[in-house]
């Protein structure tokens, strides 16, 4: 096999989750000043469990629907839950923190990915398959440029640009095509089996589990059992493998 472009995950793959705390306490005190300038007298306990239901609305479009909704969709689930009151400039002030507050409380990029990503750049096209959830595929980007790596990515799919979620075939597709590549000519990295691997390897593609973010409280995949080529527990096995191993050089 000859692989010509290899596609990356963002969340738990490029960074890690860290800083979601302070992220979630500055959207929450966002709504709670909202609410109180329309009269609503709300707790940070109140934002916190429309924030949960706002998660299982989103689990379940993104498990069950293939797609993930709009931070406007999120918002406006919380809106609705905390029974406040209609206001289109509200719901859009409290939108923007929420689409943007990664920028302030941004995540940490994992270990061995600056060194890997431009070693990588040099033998293999480059583009970016995520799942989005609050922060959008804009926002994704300007992360990704904060941290100096978006320079080394030709091509990306954000589901919340492309209206479906991995594992469906267009989510890869997007970047497939635009890159001019076969499936049987791409690789994917990621770290949840159901959406990563299972989405690239049904289409053909190769596949590397990464489960380096010990962090990870969102999806654990189960290492002993993946249709994926090799796991991956550190960004160094995944250069090793691709470049000095020569496994899937071009």
């Amino acid at each position: 096999m000859s692989v010509r472009l290899i596609t990356i995950d963002f969340w738990n793959t490029l960074v890690d989750s860290s800083n979601g705390e302070g992220r979630n306490q500055h959207r929450a005190e966002t709504m709670l000043a909202e609410a109180e300038r329309l009269g609503r007298t709300l707790s940070i306990e109140d934002v916190h469990e429309a924030g949960h239901q706002a998660w299982a609305f989103f689990r379940h479009l993104w498990l069950e629907e293939q797609r993930t909704p709009q931070t406007d969709e999120m918002v406006l689930h919380m809106w609705a839950t905390l029974e406040m009151p209609a206001d289109p400039e509200a719901v859009q002030r409290v939108t923007e923190v929420y689409r943007r507050g990664i920028l302030l409380h941004p995540p940490s990029v994992l270990p061995g990915v600056a060194a890997a990503l431009p070693r990588l750049a040099e033998s293999f096209e480059l583009a970016i398959v995520s799942d989005t959830a609050v922060s959008s595929g804009e926002v994704l980007r300007e992360v990704l440029a904060n941290a100096g790596l978006l320079r080394f990515f030709s091509h990306f799919s954000f589901s919340d640009e492309t209206g479906v979620a991995k594992p469906h075939p267009k989510a890869f597709y997007r970047v497939l095509e635009a890159a001019g590549v076969d499936p049987t000519g791409a690789l994917h990295i990621g770290d949840i089996e159901r959406t990563d691997i299972d989405g690239a390897r049904n289409l053909g593609m190769e596949a590397i589990l990464y489960a380096g973010d010990h962090g990870n409280s969102v999806v654990k995949s189960d290492v002993t059992s993946t249709r994926a080529r090799m796991v991956a527990h550190h960004w160094d096995q995944i250069t090793e493998a691709l470049l000095d191993g020569h496994i899937w050089r071009m």
